[in-house]
């Protein structure tokens, strides 16, 4: 029996460094299966910061837009006079731009300032022209739509930048 102890002792030892050796194969493909999953997982995750990104620009393109609009309505009532209308276009311009807030992450700092700006200028010459208005006061409409229209470039030059970015990454697929 000692000689059969022996061949079975090696056969054991043998089939302990086969199963060690296969524990080991196995444990290099399961980190490889995690790495691939971790890899994966990061990929995700930057496709939907991506898609977020990306529809925070559109929303802001979108409100951007709107309030362009508003600029570019209310310059037509200073063009034609329509003194009573102003308070309530300079007020819908900052309100438009008010609710831009949540999209500001697609905007560069110095495009949020600026938005703050104009809020300010809207809200000044919204109380403005309501006091001329209830005053029965003159406008110096000429001034009026010298700094609408530096405002409205402002807002402007933000959408072209947003347009050429959207259109870029459409272009990249």
């Amino acid at each position: 029996m000692a000689p059969y102890a022996n061949v079975l002792g090696l056969v054991g030892f043998g089939l302990t460094l086969f199963g060690l050796w296969q524990a080991f194969r196995q444990a290099q493909k399961a980190e490889a299966r995690a790495s691939e999953a971790k890899t994966s997982a990061e990929l995700a995750k930057e496709a939907a910061l991506s898609a977020v990104t990306k529809l925070s620009k559109y929303d802001a393109l979108s409100e951007l837009t709107r309030a362009k609009s508003v600029a570019e309505e209310i310059r037509r009532y200073q063009i034609r006079n329509f003194l009573i209308s102003l308070p309530e276009g300079y007020n819908a311009l900052a309100s438009v731009l008010e609710e831009m807030e949540s999209f500001t992450q697609a905007l560069t700092s110095e495009e949020v300032t600026n938005l703050g700006r104009i809020i300010n200028f809207a809200r000044d010459k919204e109380e403005a022209t309501l006091e001329a208005v209830q005053e029965n006061k003159e406008l110096n409409m000429a001034k009026l739509n010298k700094e609408l229209a530096i405002w409205t470039r402002v807002l402007g030059g933000i959408l072209g930048r947003l347009k050429k970015e959207l259109e870029g990454s459409h272009e990249s697929r």
